[in-house]
């Protein structure tokens, strides 16, 4: 509660109180004003500057009263102006990951960050999308990792660099999703998904202005392959709002491959690494604990399906200096003999037979 102004016998004497003996705040001021005036017309000497004074007590005294019955908020009260926001943006990728790596992870936080430093009226909507493996998500040597264990490590991945997925409540910086799936007989595709993204969104917002943005690596002509994706997406959208005026655009960002200590960063030398290593301990110091907790689920998805292995097996795997893979020879019924070997040597014994025979027929 306010100290009581200690000139306020004086400015009482001036003005009346404010709440003129009890009978309301507008009684009180209203009387206050008129004693002023006919103190000013009878003649009383006050200078302007103790005029302003008394002004500014009354309405200091007057502001506390109001205070008191809820008609006023304090000066500390905070007034917020929402912004409306018409315009979206989503941003979103697409790949195998698997494994997910260091440069995958760089390329994620990356498109997150672009999102946050986008302006607070923009909508954003920040998409992963893992793709699940061949014909269906038939686990290969060449995608050993099932989409759910990827999305566990790179949210593990990316909660150790501070990033959340999105939370009911709306707080969050990212969602995975699975890049195809069937739903009753129908092949769910990553733009099917954006496009019924925007509409659930549409359903709060009154957007005029839709972005989609594709963050790739540019490797292997990706940037160039995926343009169909934007074409694809820009006409599902209009098709969905065509009696809304919606100015929608598409482009892909692509970012250049993230180097490592054995030049690009790829998915293919994690599997190599994981397929050299005979123990999990192994991996883990041959990827300087990348993986973390998660190292496990890593390692044995991937060392099951190296195709140099055999159960049992403990002999270590060998790599040539490209690092390529050398697959050991199978045996046989009669011996072990490599794929090719019987064909040659009977084509080198016919052929050493014609030429000892030319050989002993000159010499006869």
């Amino acid at each position: 509660m306010s100290q009581p102004d200690p000139h306020l016998k004086y400015a009482e004497h001036e003005f009346g109180t404010s709440s003129a003996g009890g009978g309301g705040g507008g009684g009180g001021g209203g009387g206050g004003t008129r004693q002023l005036v006919r103190g000013i017309t009878t003649g009383t000497s006050l200078s302007d500057v103790q005029i302003q004074e008394l002004l500014q007590r009354f309405e200091n005294n007057m502001e506390l009263y109001l205070l008191g019955i809820n008609l006023v908020e304090p000066e500390n009260t905070e007034v917020k102006i929402t912004a409306q926001i018409n315009k979206l943006l989503v941003i979103y990728t697409i790949g195998r990951y698997n494994p997910p790596h260091e440069g995958h992870l760089k390329l994620f936080i990356n498109t997150i960050e672009n999102a946050k430093s986008q302006d607070s009226s923009l909508t954003t909507r920040v998409i992963f999308f893992l793709g699940s493996g061949p014909n269906g998500g038939i686990k290969t040597s060449k995608d050993p990792l099932d989409f759910s264990t990827k999305k566990k490590v790179i949210e593990y991945l990316l909660l150790g660099k501070g990033y959340k997925p999105y939370q009911s409540d709306g707080t969050g910086d990212y969602e995975i999703r699975q890049k195809d799936y069937k739903d009753a007989g129908q092949m769910i595709t990553p733009t099917v998904q954006l496009v019924g993204e925007v509409t659930r969104l549409g359903q709060k917002n009154d957007f005029d202005q839709i972005r989609s943005q594709l963050v790739v690596g540019d490797k292997d002509g990706d940037a160039t392959k995926l343009t169909y994706m934007l074409e694809s997406f820009n006409r599902r959208i209009k098709q969905m709002f065509p009696v809304n005026n919606i100015n929608v655009t598409s482009e892909i960002i692509a970012i250049e491959p993230i180097q490592g200590a054995t030049g690009n960063l790829s998915a293919t030398e994690m599997r190599k690494i994981a397929w050299a290593s005979n123990t999990l301990e192994q991996f883990i110091t041959n990827t300087d604990n990348y993986y973390g907790d998660m190292s496990g689920d890593v390692y044995y998805n991937i060392h099951k399906f190296n195709p140099s292995y055999k159960p049992g097996n403990t002999t270590p795997y060998k790599r040539d200096d490209k690092t390529k893979i050398v697959v050991k020879s199978s045996k046989k019924k009669g011996g072990s003999r490599l794929k090719g070997t019987k064909k040659g040597t009977k084509k080198r014994l016919k052929k050493g037979t014609k030429k000892g025979t030319k050989r002993n027929k000159k010499a006869q």
